[in-house]
């Protein structure tokens, strides 16, 4: 399963839609999803996460805004592991802005 199928079929109908600030955790999983060329759940790994992240950076984003983006992304692989799409959840990078 893609990022974007996991996102759209299980993420946004189940949880993100109810939420006042769904459209924005959509839109930056999204993004994130875009910036990795929507891969298959079970071939993201770690250097993917680190290379979109890094791509945001570049874009002048700040730490925790990459934070954010990140946290959704991780939010969407917990429910792949969940429903059986995945055997573990690969760490998140973190930034801070002081770095």
């Amino acid at each position: 399963m893609r990022l974007t199928h996991l996102l759209n079929e299980y993420v946004w109908i189940r949880k993100w839609i109810k939420n006042v600030s769904g459209r924005e955790s959509m839109r930056n999983a999204s993004r994130v999803a875009a910036l990795m060329g929507d891969p298959h759940v079970d071939k993201i790994t770690c250097p993917m996460l680190d290379k979109a992240a890094q791509s945001l950076l570049a874009e002048g984003l700040s730490g925790a805004t990459v934070n954010r983006h990140m946290a959704v992304v991780s939010y969407a692989l917990k429910v792949a592991w969940r429903i059986g799409e995945i055997s573990n959840v690969p760490p998140m990078p973190l930034y801070r802005d002081w770095e």
